[in-house]
């Protein structure tokens, strides 16, 4: 299949656009002029794109088969910022998916914030009602909907939770902490997450390429177990073999920190990975989703292995001078 990634200089793009490469598609990484292409397989197609031109996105996209729309913006300092590329731009894509016949399919990457947090003991599913507590899921949830109600091909909508592995920045800080034999949990109680590693989520996005079962679908993607802090942190000590000092964080001193880092992100933006928006996820319990329904369409069946895939990921970032 011709596939086109947008994003593809990120962590799940770039990851993905070697994935798809070694199962035999035809990849187009889609990048800005001025993005960091370090991550992208050396051997990759890759294009620049000017999101905020509808003619440069409908010229990149013609004769793709596939567009994943992957491109987002995670951090921003205000919510027009945010809107502009994550709402906005998925406007354009869309817009641009119905007027090119070849194009069978969009598969939108967007995210578990889009549906917000679920309750005690019972995770997330896709039936029900999303609540995004952050300017990043609903944009999210609103490019959803953009999805769903004005594109006239077939369509995926994917809500991957945390995904950690080589690549990733946002696990790296811990990652950081425990070369220096520290870890650190939030808040006083058990905070719940759900992870899935880069690989795993390659491999869902894969079992929805141009297939039927998937088509006007929004599926959670995650290794279907659920974790906390705490077992996180541990199985990364067991994956590195070294010893930590563990570290718990009330939510009182977390928000302190996030008001600082909301203040230095005003002086030098997007500086700073804890800000106020990040705090409402951070202090939330349960951050957990069912995977049934990808398990029943799809027969995803992942086998997660957490310190394996830690370790694999902690290899990676010493190889490339990152720890």
């Amino acid at each position: 299949m011709r596939i086109a990634i947008t994003g593809a200089n990120g962590f799940v793009g770039s990851n993905l656009t070697r994935y798809l490469m070694k199962e035999g598609h035809e990849v187009t990484a889609l990048v800005r002029k001025t993005a960091n292409v370090s991550l992208i397989p050396v051997k990759s197609k890759v294009i620049e794109i000017d999101y905020h031109s509808e003619e440069s996105i409908n010229s990149v996209f013609l004769k793709q088969d596939i567009i994943i729309h992957s491109a987002a913006l995670t951090r921003a300092d205000n919510w027009e910022e945010m809107k502009d590329i994550n709402v906005s731009l998925t406007e354009k894509v869309v817009n641009a998916v119905n007027e090119i016949k070849s194009i069978k399919q969009l598969i939108f990457i967007s995210s578990q914030a889009a549906a917000g947090m679920g309750e005690s003991g019972k995770p997330k599913t896709e039936e029900d009602i999303s609540k995004p507590i952050t300017w990043y899921g609903r944009s999210k949830l609103m490019a959803e909907e953009i999805v769903k109600n004005r594109l006239q091909k077939e369509w995926t909508i994917i809500r991957p939770v945390s995904v950690y592995g080589p690549g990733d920045k946002d696990f790296l800080q811990t990652f950081k902490l425990m070369k220096n034999h520290l870890s650190v949990s939030l808040g006083i109680r058990d905070k719940y997450i759900s992870l899935i590693y880069i690989d795993e989520l390659n491999q869902f996005i894969s079992k929805c390429i141009h297939n039927k079962a998937a088509y006007h679908q929004v599926f959670f993607a995650s290794d279907g177990k659920t974790y906390t802090h705490k077992m996180f942190t541990d199985a990364l000590q067991n994956a590195v073999h070294t010893f930590s000092l563990h570290v718990t964080v009330p939510d009182a001193l977390l928000f302190y920190v996030a008001a600082l880092g909301e203040m230095r992100n005003r002086l030098y933006p997007k500086s700073s990975l804890v800000s106020i928006q990040k705090f409402k996820e951070l202090r939330g319990r349960y951050w957990t989703v069912s995977i049934d329904k990808a398990r029943k369409l799809l027969d995803f069946n992942p086998k997660p292995n957490l310190t394996h895939y830690l370790h694999s990921t902690w290899i990676w970032y010493k190889e490339q001078g990152w720890l």
